[in-house]
Protein backbone atom coordinates (compact mmCIF):
# COMPACT_ATOMS: atom_id res chain seq x y z
CA UNK A 1 0.00 0.00 0.00
CA UNK A 2 0.65 3.79 0.18
CA UNK A 3 2.63 5.04 2.76
CA UNK A 4 0.03 7.81 2.66
CA UNK A 5 -3.15 5.45 2.93
CA UNK A 6 -0.99 3.49 5.98
CA UNK A 7 -1.03 7.17 7.85
CA UNK A 8 -4.59 7.72 6.63
CA UNK A 9 -5.86 4.53 7.93
CA UNK A 10 -3.85 4.88 11.28
CA UNK A 11 -5.09 7.98 11.71
CA UNK A 12 -8.67 7.59 10.94
CA UNK A 13 -8.71 4.39 13.09
CA UNK A 14 -11.50 3.89 15.80
CA UNK A 15 -9.75 4.25 19.15
CA UNK A 16 -10.86 4.44 22.42
CA UNK A 17 -10.98 8.00 24.76
CA UNK A 18 -9.04 7.59 28.00
CA UNK A 19 -11.17 6.23 31.47
CA UNK A 20 -11.30 10.28 32.96
CA UNK A 21 -12.09 11.85 29.06
CA UNK A 22 -15.81 13.06 29.92
CA UNK A 23 -14.49 14.33 33.34
CA UNK A 24 -11.56 16.34 31.47
CA UNK A 25 -14.05 17.50 29.07
CA UNK A 26 -16.88 18.79 31.27
CA UNK A 27 -13.98 20.23 33.57
CA UNK A 28 -13.07 22.14 30.36
CA UNK A 29 -16.75 23.22 30.15
CA UNK A 30 -16.72 24.44 33.27
CA UNK A 31 -13.81 26.72 33.10
CA UNK A 32 -15.12 28.56 29.90
CA UNK A 33 -18.87 29.10 31.59
CA UNK A 34 -19.31 32.85 31.89
CA UNK A 35 -20.14 33.85 35.29
CA UNK A 36 -23.96 35.77 35.86
CA UNK A 37 -22.37 38.74 37.71
CA UNK A 38 -25.05 41.12 37.12
CA UNK A 39 -28.39 39.81 37.06
CA UNK A 40 -30.10 42.97 38.59
CA UNK A 41 -28.65 44.40 35.03
CA UNK A 42 -30.40 41.33 33.27
CA UNK A 43 -33.54 42.04 34.68
CA UNK A 44 -33.13 46.36 34.03
CA UNK A 45 -32.53 45.72 30.37
CA UNK A 46 -35.27 42.84 30.02
CA UNK A 47 -37.61 45.20 32.26
CA UNK A 48 -36.77 48.38 29.91
CA UNK A 49 -37.25 46.55 26.49
CA UNK A 50 -40.64 45.25 27.92
CA UNK A 51 -41.69 49.05 28.22
CA UNK A 52 -40.31 49.50 25.13
CA UNK A 53 -42.27 47.39 23.84
CA UNK A 54 -45.34 48.62 25.52
CA UNK A 55 -44.64 52.01 24.59
CA UNK A 56 -44.52 50.98 20.82
CA UNK A 57 -47.95 49.21 21.08
CA UNK A 58 -49.95 51.78 22.79
CA UNK A 59 -48.46 54.60 20.92
CA UNK A 60 -49.72 52.22 17.85
CA UNK A 61 -52.99 52.17 19.05
CA UNK A 62 -53.51 55.63 19.90
CA UNK A 63 -55.04 58.12 17.22
CA UNK A 64 -52.92 60.89 15.36
CA UNK A 65 -52.02 64.14 17.26
CA UNK A 66 -53.14 67.33 16.11
CA UNK A 67 -50.10 68.77 15.53
CA UNK A 68 -49.73 72.12 17.27
CA UNK A 69 -47.14 75.16 15.99
CA UNK A 70 -45.51 75.06 19.25
CA UNK A 71 -44.68 71.11 18.44
CA UNK A 72 -42.64 71.74 15.43
CA UNK A 73 -39.18 70.35 16.95
CA UNK A 74 -40.64 67.50 19.08
CA UNK A 75 -40.41 64.28 16.58
CA UNK A 76 -36.53 65.26 15.97
CA UNK A 77 -36.63 65.52 20.03
CA UNK A 78 -37.56 62.70 20.65
CA UNK A 79 -35.82 60.80 17.86
CA UNK A 80 -32.95 61.85 19.10
CA UNK A 81 -33.86 60.80 22.69
CA UNK A 82 -34.58 57.15 21.51
CA UNK A 83 -31.54 56.97 19.23
CA UNK A 84 -29.42 57.83 22.52
CA UNK A 85 -31.59 55.87 24.42
CA UNK A 86 -30.75 52.77 21.85
CA UNK A 87 -27.59 53.53 21.89
CA UNK A 88 -27.50 53.34 26.00
CA UNK A 89 -29.19 49.40 25.63
CA UNK A 90 -26.68 48.51 22.93
CA UNK A 91 -23.57 49.69 25.67
CA UNK A 92 -25.08 47.68 28.55
CA UNK A 93 -25.90 44.86 26.37
CA UNK A 94 -22.37 44.42 25.09
CA UNK A 95 -21.47 44.57 28.43
CA UNK A 96 -22.54 41.36 29.58
CA UNK A 97 -22.09 39.74 26.10
CA UNK A 98 -18.29 40.70 26.84
CA UNK A 99 -16.06 37.62 28.26
CA UNK A 100 -15.24 37.48 31.50
CA UNK A 101 -11.59 38.71 31.94
CA UNK A 102 -11.89 41.22 28.87
CA UNK A 103 -11.12 44.86 30.00
CA UNK A 104 -14.10 47.31 29.31
CA UNK A 105 -13.21 49.67 26.26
Amino acid sequence: MDPLEDILRETCARKTPPADFTAAVMRRVRARELPNKHPRLRWAMAGAIAASLFVGVYMSRQPAPIVSPDADGADVQLLLSLQIAGAKLNKARDALMRPAGRDAR
